[in-house]
């Protein structure tokens, strides 16, 4: 068993770049490095996920954030942020979530069970919860509202646009915000999500999305309708667990070797 505990490492650029995949995979030996690790008895992790992944991050969200990640599926090591799968979730209703270790390094998990029985693809959970993971990293950043000063907007890449997922090499991925949604003032024309499909930047949403807000010290929600046919055992509510409604209680997290 190794400890999952280390320095927190990460690399950055400018955040308005707007690269090439080819330059974007220049980057990718100084990148995060992010560890997949199959903890499940029933989810077989294939390569063509992780291939997925680390092309949707390379192609798709390094030029819209700047932020780059070299993903990986292997045990991880002592400085990686890490997303394991599971088999049953460690808060109830949970598709997954994003922490911090005590340790101070950012973790994603995701859950088997409860993602089938939503009728949602791990894959795109996976993909939810790595690119949050990636844009948030410490789970403390939020955006204050336009119009009401006393509200601020969690700092969520796919909330808004929960249902909204798109393929690549066969492989189902999460639908992401880019920065003109948190920023209204600048948001002056479409798009506002890598899909071009949200109608307006914060709080607009797609149908079953959401997201998340601050309040005089109090958290609510605001949810898109859902689009018929699509499953979900949570009506009205978000099915992930928001680490920012309780108290820092930071997640212990021991990966198998």
């Amino acid at each position: 068993m190794e400890t999952f505990e280390g320095a927190l490492g990460a690399a950055s650029v400018a955040a308005d770049a707007v690269v090439s995949e080819a330059a974007a995979l220049a980057y990718l030996k100084a990148s995060i490095p992010v560890a997949l690790v199959n903890h499940s008895t029933t989810y077989v992790l294939t390569p063509d996920v992780g291939s997925a992944l680390q092309t949707q991050v390379t192609r798709d969200f390094f030029p819209a954030w700047g932020i780059l990640a070299s993903v990986a599926s292997r045990a991880a090591k002592a400085t990686d942020w890490a997303l394991g799968i599971f088999d049953t979730a460690d808060q109830a209703g949970a598709l997954g979530y994003h922490d911090v270790t005590p340790a101070g390094l950012p973790l994603g998990k995701v859950f088997v069970t409860v993602s089938d029985q939503a009728g949602v693809s791990v894959s795109s959970v996976l993909s939810h919860e790595l690119l949050e993971m990636l844009l948030d990293a410490y789970v403390n950043l939020l955006v204050q509202d336009s119009m009401n000063s006393e509200r601020f907007w969690a700092y969520e890449a796919c909330d808004a646009v929960e249902d909204a997922t798109y393929i690549i090499g066969g492989v189902e991925v999460s639908d992401f915000v880019i920065k003109r949604y948190f920023q209204p003032s600048l948001a002056l024309s479409k798009p506002f999500d890598y899909l071009g499909i949200l109608p307006g930047p914060v709080p607009a949403l797609t149908p079953g999305g959401y997201m998340a807000y601050l309040e005089n010290g109090q958290w609510g929600e605001v949810v898109g309708f859902r689009r018929a046919g699509r499953q979900s055992g949570w009506q009205g509510t978000s099915r992930r667990f928001y680490r920012r409604r309780t108290p820092p209680q930071h997640s212990t997290y021991t990966m198998a070797a």
